[in-house]
């Protein structure tokens, strides 16, 4: 991107993301965290207005950005919502604060909303929206029945319709919006019917390749004890309670250990039915851990299993195929664009623990994870954020000089 600097007229100075917080990696703060290291070195200025980050997203962001909190509590809280209006007032007060040229670039929900009342205010501003999905919790009903409180579940549920209309209506004022899928273009043209196709642009997703690659100090699955490996957050739609099931299924002759790695609400659960299975040798709940470890877990694994159904991209199967681990993933959404059935990875129609059970015994007992090995590589080769922050930052140029 240093070769890049010019990209822009003089006239445009700066980058503003609204994003919710920084409290766990991966998804759409590692999108946010690639995307403005890679804009601040054309030479424009970044600053990121949030509720929170952890130390170790602080210390990274800083580097190359300005962080500016709300100073709310987290979006899980009731006072958060109560509040709502002042916390998104005082959102978009940091945004504007500076008076340079700038274009404001609304993420995940709720910060979308911030960008979406920000372009409603200032209609003059240019205002873009990352769409990794349509705000979740009000047109996901898995995401809703994910919600473990039965009293926010049942908010959300009587404030569904209402949130619904105001969340079409505002998402029509943004002047372009990204999606990292045509599967969630296909999603955000069925959820916001009067937003015109032109204006809803794909761009997938990279890798940090030079995290995620294939570690060749690793021990072959020949002489090590066979792992397979789920990564997400721990909640029902993730589907990782059929994993640990599947597993479960599979003969004591070809049982590999399955790593757990993250963290959720659904966590206990897991831990209780691997308990019950009598799997507790078998199954290892690793938390939250670095990119670091997550490369080594990756490359010490035969296989990188992705359980939910219409995921919109799903990064981590396309940063186990960068380590040279083919990925078991259900045949829509996102890993349907990015996984190559039969040569990256296999698709399976649905994820039942039975058909899990019967893709993860097909890889084991046919040893396709070296099979898959390199053109896995090859695949995740195609995904990387050069590519993405210049189709991003190309957009950009297209819309700043329309304006």
């Amino acid at each position: 991107m240093e070769d890049n600097v010019n990209i822009f007229s003089k006239t445009l100075k700066r980058i503003v993301f609204y994003h919710p917080h920084f409290m766990q990696p991966g998804g759409a703060s590692t999108y946010v965290y690639e995307m403005a290291k890679r804009f601040h070195q054309t030479g424009l200025k970044i600053e990121i207005v949030t509720i929170n980050a952890n130390k170790e997203h602080l210390s990274e962001l800083e580097k190359f950005t300005t962080i500016k909190k709300i100073g709310s509590p987290l979006s899980s809280s009731f006072l958060f919502w109560i509040l709502f209006p002042y916390w998104c007032a005082r959102a978009i007060w940091l945004a504007k604060k500076e008076k340079e040229p700038t274009i404001y670039f609304a993420q995940v929900f709720p910060a979308n909303w911030w960008g979406f009342f920000h372009k409603l205010i200032f209609k003059k501003d240019l205002v873009v929206w990352m769409c990794q999905e349509p705000s979740a919790f009000i047109h996901s009903e898995r995401w809703i029945a994910a919600v473990n409180s039965p009293v926010k579940r049942t908010l959300l549920i009587t404030l569904r319709p209402l949130l619904s209309l105001i969340d079409k209506w505002l998402a029509e004022k943004v002047d372009h919006i990204f999606v990292n899928s045509f599967f969630g273009k296909n999603y955000a043209l069925s959820i916001y019917k009067n937003i015109p196709p032109e204006k809803i642009e794909v761009t997938y997703l990279g890798v940090d390749h030079s995290i995620f690659k294939p570690d060749n100090s690793a021990k072959p699955p020949s002489i090590k004890r066979k792992q397979i490996i789920t990564v997400g957050r721990l909640t029902k739609f993730k589907n990782v309670d059929r994993i640990i099931i599947a597993l479960a299924k599979l003969d004591l002759t070809v049982r590999p250990r399955l790593a757990i790695v993250g963290e959720g609400e659904e966590k206990n659960e897991l831990i209780k039915l691997t308990s019950d299975l009598n799997l507790t040798d078998y199954v290892f709940f690793h938390g939250i851990i670095s990119q670091d470890r997550l490369r080594q877990e990756l490359n010490n694994s035969v296989a990188l299993i992705l359980a939910s159904e219409n995921e919109p991209f799903g990064l981590v199967a396309v940063e186990a195929m960068a380590c040279g681990t083919p990925v078991i993933a259900v045949k829509n959404g996102g890993p349907a664009e990015t996984v190559i059935d039969g040569n990256s990875g296999i698709l399976i129609p649905n994820a039942t623990p039975d058909t899990l059970a019967s893709a993860i015994e097909k890889i084991l007992l046919n040893s396709l994870e070296q099979l898959f090995r390199e053109s896995a590589i090859k695949r995740a080769a195609e995904f990387n954020w050069e590519r993405t922050a210049l189709q991003t930052l190309n957009r950009f140029t297209m819309l700043w000089e329309t304006t």
